[in-house]
């Protein structure tokens, strides 16, 4: 099976000309407008699918750690960006940022790719999404109301968000809700990659991506799938042997840290002998030589 294509860019068009929207942020907030503009493109351009769920209080709090300011100033900004067409309004009504304008900016990045684009969210799926402050986590797979939708399905496990439909009664579902407690909003484009994935190699081997990946303080799917095609290169499939792979190599960097008793060391650790000392004095007489005899000028 293919492996699922990228849906995140590494850089974006910065124009030397700027419109109003730089103007009226500067001259309201100064260089904080003109800092948050380009780390929230930044943001976009890093997150799946190219929109922020600001609804998830991880995101929120990541929004606010990288422009450095407090909830309130970015509440204001975003507000305003929303006033001058800047990112989509309507969504911004749902806490989600998506800039059409910037995903037009980085159309040719998929066109080099042959990859669509990706297209602005759904937005009855954001007036269905229940307040996440609201979940209550339990032993039982969360079971929505919303009408299936055409997420990927497959003979084995069934990937699909809450907000799109009803997951399966698969091991899949473990992802869904690690995936939205954690991370957020699952979209039907990154529930295509969990499914394949999944199908590719085995829940659990995806559950502990995304763990390392919450661990190392990136919330997004692009991280953990680094780590998935990282283990895929090294012939992972399994959980369990990607815990064995990472205690081995934990091992073997404690044993170059401190080599147990006995071990040999490399000659580069013992002092030298006699010999070898007068050996070395010796060429280092013969190098001299060598040295003035190229500097000598008739």
């Amino acid at each position: 099976m293919a492996r699922p294509k990228k849906t995140t860019v590494d850089y974006f068009p910065h124009y030397c000309q700027h419109k109003k929207t730089m103007y009226i942020l500067e001259q309201r907030y100064g260089n904080d407008g003109y800092a948050f503009w380009f780390k929230l493109l930044e943001l976009l351009g890093d997150t799946e699918g190219h929109y922020i769920n600001c609804n998830n209080e991880a995101t929120w709090e990541f929004l606010q750690a990288k422009t450095r300011l407090d909830s309130n100033l970015c509440h204001e900004i975003l507000n305003l960006l929303a006033k001058l067409d800047a990112i989509d309004p309507e969504l911004w009504a749902q806490k989600v940022v998506w800039s059409q304008n910037f995903v037009d900016g980085i159309a040719d990045v998929y066109k080099n790719r042959r990859t669509k684009v990706p297209t602005k969210p759904d937005l009855d799926s954001f007036y269905r999404q229940k307040p996440r402050q609201d979940r209550v986590s339990t032993d039982k797979n969360p079971q929505s109301k919303v009408k299936e939708s055409k997420v990927k399905k497959t003979t084995t496990t069934t990937v699909q968000s809450t907000v799109t439909g009803t997951p399966g009664n698969g091991q899949a579902a473990d992802a869904i809700n690690f995936f939205e407690q954690n991370i957020g909003i699952l979209s039907p484009l990154v529930a295509e990659k969990l499914n394949a994935w999944i199908d590719d190699t085995e829940e659990a081997l995806v559950l502990f991506a995304l763990e390392k990946a919450i661990l190392a303080g990136k919330h997004n799917f692009s991280y953990a799938e680094g780590i998935l095609r990282n283990w895929a290169n090294q012939g992972i499939r399994t959980r369990h042997a990607a815990e064995m792979a990472e205690r081995e190599f934990q091992r073997q960097k404690e044993q170059s840290r401190h080599p147990p008793p006995g071990a040999k060391k490399h000659p580069e650790d013992r002092p030298l002998t006699p010999e070898e000392k007068k050996r070395l004095e010796e060429l280092n007489i013969e190098l001299a030589k060598i040295g003035k005899e190229m500097n000598f000028s008739p």
